[in-house]
C-alpha cells in the first residue's frame, strides 16, 4: 500500500511538471512554425493551449499571427482579451496599438499608445505614433511637442524631423496666387486672378484673406471683383471645423454687397464625416448674370466618406435660393472604388447620381415678340438671369487616374461621363387663343443627352517652400460646353531655423 502510494505520488509530480514544460514547449513550437511562414500551424497549436491557459505570450503570439493571416477581427478580439487579463503587459499592448494603427482605427490605437506612453515616457515608437495621429486629425500642437521631444531624447530621429516639416508646411504663412480663364459657347469669356494669404497661430486662429478680380467678355466688357476674410476653428482634435468668411463683392454695373459663409465640418469617425453651410455669394454662369450682378443662397449638407484615400463618396443635398422667392433643389452621391493603387499608379473608377429640378423655370426669350407672326414657330430663348433645371436626372461613369511621376512632381486626372441622363427641356414658340392675339409659349420635351466632364491637374513641388499647380477642365453640360484652366503659385514662409 506505503508503494502504491508512492508510485501515485511520483506520477503526478512527473505528470505535473510536463505540463508546466509544455506551455514554454507549445508556445516555442509555435513560434517556430511561425518563423517558417506556417502560419496555419501555428494558429492551430496555440488556439489549443489558449483555449485552457492564459498566457501572456501566447496570446500575444496568436494575435500577432491572426494579423499576418489577415483575420483581423480574430486578431481584435485576442488583443482586447489579452489586454483585459493583463492591463500591465505593456508590450502586448503596444502590439494591439500598432495592428489598429495599420487598420486606420486611430482613435483607439491612439488611447492604447497613450497608455503605453504612461508606463515608458520615453517610448519613443508610442511618441511618434501618437505625434502621427494627432497630426493626420490636425491636433498640430501635441503632434509638434511629441515629435520635438523624441528630437531631444533621440537626435536625429528622422520620423521626428519628418513630423516636424510636415508641421512646418501645414503652419507657415503662405501666399497664393492664381490665374487662369474660362470660355463657353453662350458665348461667354472670362479672365481672373485670385491672391490669398493665410496664417495658422492656434487651433482658434487660422485666417485667411482673399481676393478675386474678374475681367468678362459677352457683347462688351465687364469687371468684377470680390474681396473676401475668414477664419477657420478647429475644435476637439478637429473633430468639429468651423470656418467663418465675410466679404464684399462689386462691380462696374454693380454697386456692390456684402458676401459672407458659414460651413460647419464634423468628423464622424476614421471614414466618415458629415458638413453643413451656406453661403451668400455672387452668381456669374450666365450671360445674362454678367451683364446684371446679383447675390444668391446657396446651404448644403452632406455625408462623406473616406477609407484610406482609397474608397471615396458623398452623398448630399444642395439648395439655390434666389432673390425672386425661386428654389434650385439637387440631391447627388457618388462613390469611388480602388481598382489599382500602386506607388507609381492608381486608378479608381465608381459611380454617380444626381436630380435637380427647380420651382420656377427662367427659360425667357431672347427679344420681344414682334411681327411677322407665324402659328408655332420657334422662338430663341436664354436663360435669365439664372439657370434652372427641370426634373433633371444623371447616371454617371466616373474614373480617377494618379500618377505621381517622382516625390516632387504629381499628375492626375478625372473623368466623368454620363451613360444616361435625362431632363424636362423648354423651348418657346409662338401661339394663340383662337382669333386672339399671338403670345409666346413655353413647353417641355423630354430631352436625353451625355454630359461629359473632364479633369486634369498638374502639381509640383518646385522646394521646400514653392509649390506650383495647374488645372485644365473640359465640361459638355445641358445648357453649354466649356473650357477653362489655371496656373496657382503657392509660397510659404517657413524658417529654416526651428524653435
Amino acid at each position: 500500500m506505503k508503494f502504491l502510494i508512492l508510485l501515485i505520488n511520483l506520477t503526478f509530480i512527473i505528470t505535473t511538471t510536463n505540463c508546466q514544460n509544455l506551455p514554454v514547449d507549445t508556445v516555442n513550437l509555435a513560434r517556430s512554425k511561425a518563423n517558417d511562414q506556417m502560419f496555419s500551424e501555428a494558429n492551430d497549436l496555440l488556439t489549443l493551449y489558449n483555449a485552457h491557459n492564459k498566457d501572456q505570450y501566447a496570446i500575444q503570439l496568436q494575435a500577432q499571427l491572426l494579423y499576418w493571416m489577415k483575420e483581423f477581427k480574430k486578431a481584435e478580439l485576442m488583443y482586447e482579451e489579452g489586454t483585459t487579463h493583463y492591463p500591465n503587459y505593456m508590450p502586448l499592448k503596444l502590439d494591439y496599438a500598432r495592428m489598429l494603427y495599420q487598420l486606420n482605427k486611430t482613435e483607439r490605437a491612439r488611447v492604447l499608445f497613450l497608455e503605453v506612453l504612461n508606463a515608458d515616457k520615453k517610448n519613443a515608437e508610442a511618441n511618434l505614433s501618437v505625434a502621427w495621429i494627432d497630426l493626420h486629425n490636425g491636433h498640430i500642437s501635441s503632434a509638434k511637442k511629441r515629435a520635438q521631444y523624441i528630437t531631444t531624447i533621440f537626435p536625429g530621429n528622422k520620423e521626428a524631423e519628418s513630423i516636424l516639416t510636415k508641421i512646418e508646411e501645414l503652419t507657415a504663412p503662405y501666399l497664393k496666387l492664381k490665374g487662369g480663364a474660362y470660355s463657353d459657347d453662350q458665348p461667354l469669356q472670362q479672365s481672373f486672378i485670385e491672391p490669398e494669404a493665410g496664417i495658422y497661430r492656434s487651433w482658434l486662429l487660422s485666417a485667411f484673406i482673399k481676393a478675386s478680380f474678374n475681367q468678362q467678355n459677352t457683347e462688351q466688357a465687364y469687371s468684377t471683383s470680390w474681396i473676401s476674410a475668414g477664419n477657420k476653428i478647429y475644435i476637439g482634435s478637429t473633430k468639429t471645423n468651423i470656418e467663418l468668411a465675410a466679404g464684399y463683392f462689386q462691380g462696374n454695373n454693380y454697386q456692390g454687397n456684402a458676401t459672407w459663409k458659414i460651413l460647419l465640418t464634423q468628423k464622424l469617425s476614421n471614414s466618415f464625416s458629415a458638413d453643413a453651410g451656406t453661403e451668400k455669394k455672387p452668381y456669374q454662369y450666365t450671360l445674362a448674370s454678367i451683364m446684371n450682378p446679383f447675390l444668391y443662397q446657396v446651404s448644403e449638407a452632406g455625408l462623406n466618406f473616406n477609407k484610406n484615400n482609397k474608397w471615396l463618396g458623398r452623398v448630399a443635398y444642395q439648395s439655390q435660393h434666389f432673390d425672386d422667392g425661386n428654389l434650385s433643389n439637387t440631391t447627388y452621391a457618388w462613390l469611388l472604388a480602388p481598382l489599382i493603387d500602386k506607388k507609381e499608379f492608381s486608378l479608381k473608377a465608381g459611380y454617380s447620381f444626381s436630380y435637380a429640378s427647380s420651382d420656377k423655370n427662367t427659360f425667357t426669350p431672347k427679344a420681344a415678340l414682334a411681327p411677322p407672326y407665324v402659328p408655332n414657330k420657334e422662338v430663341e430663348g436664354m436663360y435669365d438671369p439664372y439657370f434652372t433645371p427641370n426634373h433633371q436626372y444623371i447616371n454617371a461613369a466616373l474614373i480617377s487616374i494618379g500618377i505621381p511621376l517622382s516625390k516632387s512632381v504629381s499628375i492626375s486626372s478625372r473623368v466623368s461621363i454620363g451613360f444616361y441622363a435625362k431632363a424636362d427641356q423648354p423651348s418657346l414658340y409662338i401661339d394663340r387663343n383662337g382669333s386672339g392675339p399671338f403670345f409666346i409659349n413655353k413647353k417641355y420635351n423630354s430631352l436625353r443627352y451625355t454630359p461629359l466632364e473632364i479633369t486634369s491637374e498638374l502639381n509640383i513641388k518646385l522646394a521646400k517652400q514653392f509649390y506650383i499647380s495647374g488645372n485644365y477642365t473640359y465640361n459638355s453640360l445641358i445648357f453649354f460646353k466649356s473650357n477653362s484652366g489655371y496656373i496657382q503659385l503657392k509660397y510659404l514662409f517657413i524658417n529654416d531655423k526651428r524653435k
